[in-house]
């Protein structure tokens, strides 16, 4: 199990599961209480000895199959530790033999390792390593000083001609060459005094005239040792050297007059707007070439060729990725990153939906075919699943536990937990930290919510009153999956797609996009959205022109219009050309009309309105129930889907920033090119003072409701603490 997890990428690391993925045989479980029994009748008994053994041949032929001894032996002779070790799986523990091993033939003596009893912070984020030992995660007395890697904005959509994948080969471990970083090369004092600074203070590469270092010597050899046989290795590196380094490659790239769609870490994708094979082969040469001349050890290679992809989001993405055979022919694989249809915790129906809608968006066939082929094959699915025409196999969904089911605060609120507690409840083989539970949500006869509905496969076999929940899995797993995917492609929406299914459209009509696990980074210290992305749920500001033969509704996004010599401030006039008002002549309305918007928002965040997840239920409500789940409240009239509030802090908080947004005239100025802003300050200056009234207006709001940047932050740590203390006193 420990070498599959390492090897291989699988739902399930438990024998059954491995034998069925890598031997494509199928295992015989027995169940714990009839094992008993079979010791009672020679037969039995010796057909237990048979399936025994031959649990044995399953897992010798696995461990053939995956190499497992052979590449153990190898990595237990370039690290120096001892064999039985490496098979525990303790990635860490090889690399400090390697590092000791090495420190000592230089002769340095290296310190004994220490071992200090840490403090528990948060007994839900606890590390279990592969041999079992627990890794308790300290209390930092601040956050770190660090980020993870740049990831460019994407530009989301469908592209139907070539794109460029281009990648640094080996980016971190080249860096620490290039730059010579090394516990014996970097000033030891900066280090230190970076590690205990509050602000994480940057330190200084080593100079170019000292000798190569203990690490990147040992780099260096591990990287020409793998680049016989597989993909370069991948280490670490602060977030200011790689920033350096994508951000140089994408400004060489577009000063080559061309298009970066998107970039994360060590790869940039380059739309060639190509579409003849070898075309795009030189344009790639010619990039590397340009971004090759930059470094000495650093270099940039071309990885994939895609002929079309479906970009969503960042770390999300399908393509068509193309290539050449020895025989001059081209082969097409299609890849898949970061999607749902990728992840062990949807089921099997909404991924085969799911691969059904990528195909076809990714078949090159026009959009009209597309739209069309999908709607049909989603009525057909939700047909299927009515009839009960679906094999009960493609209705599981899996979950990892990342702890022992009873060390689980919140039991009730998770389902594999559930499953994992009844089925540990039995007797026989326990389910521990790092099991996969597959579990079915069924209609039971209960009111419960559909996270206390969960049943184990082998629950529901043995039930003749269990029945699958099917309106569950066509509005929480097919839709959501399908409905994601569908979102670059005109002719469809979340609404047409759920009629398909048989589900109510009404529900998805006005449902709000909610924000994707990967969009949180930004807000907690990762890389800084653009404005359009921040912004893109906020209101925007609206005011009718008061001409008399107008009338026309203005909306303000911005500080200027247009741009070079037509350079305009969306104060100077209204856009309608045969109206003659000036905006900045009626500042007292604007300022009515911005304090009035700035009310009602306000208004509706006291209110308090709140709504059903469940798409199919959608009641808008302000009476709380006295019902939670997971400090959620679960709503009275499905009795299923929790209740979330319409009008957050949160978002009053961003769409005010939005409004000072709108009228900051420094801020805009800034982002002018060198020629607009003389402009600025010389024709268009007597704007900036109306900009600042209305600035002004949206400040004290902030300041009133105290929803100050500084503020929720102190909020938010505060909040922290005191759940960090709940948990120790408890």
């Amino acid at each position: 199990m420990i070498s599959a997890r390492e090897l291989m990428r699988c739902r399930s690391y438990d024998l059954t599961e491995l034998t069925n993925q890598i031997l494509h045989q199928k295992r015989k479980e027995i169940e714990y209480e009839e094992i008993r029994n079979m010791y009672l009748l020679s037969p039995h008994l010796l057909k237990l000895i048979e399936l025994t053994l031959l649990d044995s041949t399953y897992i010798l032929r696995i461990m053939y199959e995956l190499n497992v001894i052979p590449l153990a032996l190898q990595i237990t002779n370039i690290c120096g530790n001892v064999m039985t070790r490496t098979l525990m799986g303790g990635r860490s523990e090889r690399n400090e033999y390697l590092l000791l091993h090495a420190f000592t033939e230089k002769n340095f003596i290296v310190p004994d390792k220490e071992y200090k009893k840490k403090q528990i912070v948060n007994e839900g984020n606890d590390d279990e390593d592969l041999d079992g030992t627990r890794t308790q995660k300290t209390q930092g007395k601040r956050k770190p000083a660090y980020a993870g890697g740049l990831v460019l904005e994407p530009k989301k959509g469908f592209y139907d001609k070539f794109i460029l994948l281009l990648d640094f080969n080996s980016l971190y471990p080249s860096i620490i060459q290039e730059y010579n970083i090394c516990f014996t090369t970097v000033n030891r004092e900066a280090v230190n005094k970076s590690i205990n600074s509050d602000e994480g203070e940057l330190v200084d590469v080593p100079d170019w005239g000292l000798e190569p270092g203990i690490l990147p010597t040992e780099i260096r050899k591990l990287v020409e040792s793998r680049r016989q046989v597989k993909q370069l290795m991948k280490g670490d590196v602060n977030q200011e050297q790689y920033i350096q380094i994508l951000m140089k490659t994408k400004d060489t790239v577009q000063a080559m007059n061309l298009d970066v769609i998107y970039g994360d870490t060590d790869s940039i994708m380059i739309n060639t707007n190509c579409t003849e094979y070898e075309q795009v082969f030189k344009i790639g040469n010619r990039v590397k070439a340009e971004i090759n001349k930059l470094y000495r050890l650093l270099e940039i290679d071309i990885d994939y060729v895609f002929k079309s992809m479906l970009l969503l989001k960042k770390k999300k993405y399908a393509a068509l990725s193309i290539k050449k055979a020895p025989d001059g022919s081209l082969i097409e694989e299609k890849e898949m990153k970061g999607l749902d249809i990728v992840r062990r915790d949807w089921c099997d129906l909404a991924k085969e939906a799911g691969e059904f809608v990528v195909g076809q968006i990714l078949s090159g066939e026009n959009r009209e075919l597309i739209v069309e082929t999908i709607h049909s094959k989603l009525i057909e699915v939700g047909e299927k699943v009515k009839n009960n025409d679906i094999p009960v196999e493609l209705y599981h969904i899996s979950k990892q536990l990342t702890k022992n089911p009873e060390d689980y605060p919140d039991k009730k609120s998770l389902p594999h937990v559930q499953v994992a507690m009844r089925f540990n409840s039995k007797g026989g083989r326990k389910m521990k930290a790092g099991d996969t539970v597959a579990y079915v949500v069924c209609e039971d006869g209960s009111a419960l919510p559909a996270s206390q509905r969960a049943y184990h496969p082998d629950e529901l076999a043995k039930s003749e009153t269990l029945k699958i929940d099917t309106k569950y899995y066509l509005a929480n797993q097919v839709h959501p999956v399908i409905a994601r995917l569908c979102d670059p492609i005109d002719g469809t929406d979340a609404a047409h797609l759920a009629e398909c299914l048989g589900l109510d459209p009404s529900g998805y009509k006005h449902a709000a996009k909610q924000e994707e696990m990967d969009d949180d980074d930004a807000l907690l210290g990762g890389v800084e959205m653009s404005d359009e992305e921040k912004y893109k749920d906020c209101n925007r500001f609206k005011f009718i022109c008061p001409g008399i033969t107008c009338g026309r509704e203005i909306i303000f996004d911005g500080v200027f219009t247009g741009a070079e010599q037509f350079l305009e401030c969306t104060l100077s006039k209204c856009p309608n050309k045969d109206c003659e008002v000036q905006l900045a002549g009626i500042i007292d309305q604007l300022v009515n009309q911005l304090t009035n918007d700035i009310r009602q928002h306000v208004r509706s965040y006291y209110q308090g309105w709140m709504k059903c997840e469940d798409t199919a239920c959608g009641m808008v409500t302000r009476k709380l129930p006295l019902t939670f789940q997971r400090g959620h409240p679960i709503c009275s009239a499905c009795n299923k889907g929790i209740l979330h509030t319409q009008t957050t802090d949160s978002w009053l908080y961003t769409q005010l920033c939005f409004y000072q947004h709108v009228f900051d005239y420094e801020r805009a100025k800034m982002k002018l090119s060198d020629k607009e802003q003389s402009m600025a300050n010389t024709r268009l200056k007597d704007y900036k003072e109306h900009y600042d009234i209305l600035k002004n207006v949206t400040t004290k709001w902030l300041r009133k409701n105290a929803y100050s940047e500084v503020n929720l932050t102190k909020l938010f740590d505060g909040l922290s603490v005191l759940k960090t203390e709940i948990k120790m006193e408890s």
